[in-house]
């Protein structure tokens, strides 16, 4: 009972640090450190690379200071996406290096949720080299280049961004996250009310974790047991459904890069998170009955079983981890110092998969069309709704957008691609009310989960 009282204290001081959290992003919040996105869509008859080069006022342009992607696909429209810091006011744009025309057809940045666009007419006032002239055509500004290292600087309207950024960061963003904040100490007000339910089962594990690590060993082991590879099939049917899915988009359906992302790098890392959530999820849910010479013995502790089927999954999980890893290397998007919150979103799949996990494991008991119902609509379409192999920031209206940010896998997702590609923290300005949002989510479905384990538990041995 002790321990409880200092766990809920424990609880209750992370809630108020978070609540004070919400309200000193309002107030404390400014550009200075946001990241900016120069958005492009262009047309070309070459392949080529184009290069967004950045600086401070009186600094000079570099390679280490510049965001390049690829142009591959001759002829047709492609949207490419060039990040920088906000702080660096200097913006150059190279065209690339052959000496074709080029037709822009959108030039806009964003920060911060505000956009500016750029609409180049003509040479009169562009601080431009390699470039003869620019007509409007068809929508476009077409840029005609004379040499082979044309560019332009454009001076975008910072001014209407930061206008725009203190409006929406006024009293109307104030009321939100007051909103928030009340919704946020009401599923504290439930989780203390129920804290026996959330911390029963983590007890009973922590206290059994010898075993429990033992057990799912010994489960990873024998799963394969009997077949001429053995474990090797764990890593072969990920592997070839990654090659399906890249054959068919980038080979078959001749998809280019996603935001200036190779495909294949956007695919590998958005599957990795879920692979381990389909194989967490489908193995721990037929625990019981996979167990059920354990769960008829009255002096084993069944508490401890959905957790050994998420442990045993997680050991596929981590050579894949290091397979994106490698992958990403090989294409240039090497480990820095945002990778290490990879951690991080491992410990929120395993959290959020696990609550998943003691829910289902306790209803299919008793109601076995659960699992069609889970492989069908939550790992199917589910797959396709996160989204995994498509863009749904460039794809989606801001309103459908939201809507699928509210899947928990989206955030999980989508913080996979941002530690290894995108390289921005889970604490920052952009994700720090969705991070809110989905440890709220995530902890009232594991304590909904474990309360519902508990009750229906009893009655296992009888229906088994």
């Amino acid at each position: 009972m002790k321990n409880h009282k200092k766990l809920k204290i424990i609880f209750i001081i992370f809630i108020a640090l978070v609540n004070v959290l919400v309200f000193w992003r309002v107030h404390v919040k400014s550009l200075r450190n946001s990241t900016a996105k120069i958005y492009m869509t262009v047309s070309a008859e070459k392949e080529d690379v184009f290069q967004v080069y950045y600086t401070t006022p009186g600094g000079d342009l570099s390679e280490d200071k510049s965001a390049g992607v690829a142009y591959d696909t001759p002829g047709k429209k492609k949207e490419m996406e060039f990040a920088f810091p906000y702080q660096n006011s200097v913006t150059r744009i190279d065209l690339g290096s052959a000496n074709t025309r080029v037709d822009v057809y959108d030039l806009y940045m964003v920060v911060d949720g505000q956009s500016t666009k750029l609409d180049v007419k003509n040479l009169d006032g562009l601080n431009a080299s390699g470039i003869s002239a620019i007509e409007k055509k068809d929508g476009a500004s077409s840029f005609a280049i004379s040499d082979n290292d044309p560019y332009f600087y454009a001076e975008f309207n910072r001014s209407e961004i930061e206008a725009n950024f203190k409006k929406i960061n006024g009293s109307v963003n104030l009321i939100w996250d007051i909103i928030i904040c009340i919704l946020l100490d009401l599923v504290a007000f439930y989780s203390l009310k129920h804290f026996d339910a959330f911390v029963k089962v983590p007890i009973e594990i922590f206290q059994n974790r010898k075993l429990a690590f033992s057990l799912s060993k010994s489960d990873f082991k024998t799963k394969y047991a009997g077949s001429y590879f053995g474990i090797v099939w764990a890593f072969i049917q990920p592997v070839t459904t990654i090659l399906v899915y890249w054959f068919v988009f980038q080979v078959g359906l001749k998809s280019g890069g996603v935001t200036g992302v190779p495909f294949v790098i956007f695919l590998v890392t958005g599957i990795v998170p879920w692979f381990f959530f389909s194989d967490a999820l489908t193995g721990g849910m037929n625990s019981m009955m996979e167990y059920s010479y354990l769960v008829k013995k009255v002096v084993f502790n069944i508490d401890i079983l959905p957790f050994v089927k998420v442990v045993s999954a997680i050991f596929v999980h981590l050579f894949f981890i290091l397979f994106a890893l490698l992958l990403n290397s090989a294409y240039g998007y090497f480990p820095s110092i945002y990778t290490i919150q990879l951690i991080y979103y491992v410990i929120c799949n395993f959290v959020f998969v696990l609550g998943l996990v003691y829910l289902c494991s306790a209803v299919v008991v008793f109601f076995k069309d659960l699992g069609q119902f889970i492989n069908i609509v939550v790992l199917q379409v589910g797959m396709w709704m996160t989204p995994i192999m498509w863009n749904a920031k460039a794809m989606l209206p801001p309103w459908l957008l939201l809507i699928f940010k509210v899947n928990p896998m989206y955030y999980i997702v989508d913080g996979f691609r941002d530690s290894m590609i995108y390289k921005q923290w889970f604490f920052g300005q952009e994700k720090l009310l969705w991070t809110i949002y989905f440890w709220a989510f995530t902890i009232l479905l594991f304590g909904f989960g474990n309360m519902i384990f508990r009750r229906l538990k009893v009655h296992f041995a009888d229906v088994l």
